[in-house]
């Protein structure tokens, strides 16, 4: 199984939502409109023994850390605010009792500090060896602009930015340590306004994540190599694809005067989104001018 095929099938049937459904799935979080009318944006998402962290090389606290940072990330995505957690865990049997209590530590600790109160959720005993488990669902709301901000709003001409720089995320502690964009992603909202077109976070890979905004907007995409913003000893390919950077990406009207740097973090125009060329959706322009196919330059969860 490949993820994106079974996220494919799943996308399909959103046309058979009702009309609360606001934002449906296919983005970082989906909303619904309650009775009330209020807006609630609710997003999941986990960390897998083996997939997301290395079996007996970090503390269970710093993993606990992780599984709520990822859904903040998610709230970023969407210049949002966070309301609260829950979560679940699979843990095998044997499990040490102060294992647990640091792994919920950590959890609860990261919620606290970004305003994302863990308010419950359940815990499970697997068979003897089984992997450990840890799922996050997060709440969040629109910010005091009242608008949350998808990755199916660009337009062609868009200029392509990102905050901070890329590569390594996986292969350094960056990935246990990486502050989730909030606050950024709630300024440049409100600095840009309704110039800024579309947004994600970048888990999976500049590549493959920046061929999400283009896909889901029917635009293309080229970013130029030379501007990639690369962390200190890696190079293009490990920004391209590693993923777990927990970055922003975002298009921005190409007339929006985009600052070089806001809430301490700097910011980089990358290339732009361009009209449907061909096959290629997604693409890098090497140094040499060649264009290299970015759409699969990234991590892949299942398979």
């Amino acid at each position: 199984m490949r993820e994106f095929e079974l996220l494919s099938a799943i996308f399909a049937k959103n046309d058979r939502l009702g009309s609360e459904v606001v934002i449906p799935p296919g983005d970082d979080m989906g909303m619904v409109r309650l009775r009330s009318g209020a807006e609630i944006l609710v997003g999941v998402d986990q960390v897998v023994e083996g997939r997301h962290f290395e079996s007996g090389r970090y503390s269970w606290g710093r993993i606990g850390r992780k599984a709520v940072a990822r859904s903040l990330s998610d709230v970023a995505a969407m210049s949002a605010k966070p309301i609260a957690c829950t979560s679940t865990a699979i843990l095998p049997a044997g499990f040490e009792d102060d294992d647990a209590k640091e792994l919920a530590e950590g959890m609860r600790l990261c919620g606290e500090a970004f305003g994302c109160p863990l308010i419950g959720g359940d815990v499970a005993s697997g068979e003897k060896g089984a992997l450990v488990v840890c799922t996050v669902t997060v709440l969040a709301e629109p910010g005091g602009s009242g608008r949350v901000v998808t990755r199916s709003g660009g337009k062609v001409g868009d200029g392509v930015y990102v905050s901070g720089v890329l590569g390594g995320g996986w292969r350094t502690e960056h990935h246990l340590e990486f502050e989730p964009r909030i606050d950024f992603a709630l300024k440049i909202l409100d600095r840009l306004g309704d110039r800024l077109h579309a947004m994600i976070d970048i888990s999976d890979g500049l590549g493959r994540d920046l061929d999400h905004i283009a896909a889901c907007s029917g635009t293309g995409a080229e970013i130029e190599a030379a501007r990639v913003p690369v962390r200190s000893g890696f190079g293009l390919a490990h920004a391209m694809g590693d993923g777990e950077d927990y970055e922003l990406c975002f298009a921005v009207d190409e007339e929006a005067d985009v600052p070089s740097e806001l809430a301490g973090v700097p910011i980089t125009r990358m290339g732009q989104l361009t009209a449907l060329k061909g096959e290629k959706r997604t693409v890098v322009r090497n140094q040499d001018g060649g264009l290299s196919d970015a759409s699969q330059m990234g991590w892949e969860h299942c398979g």
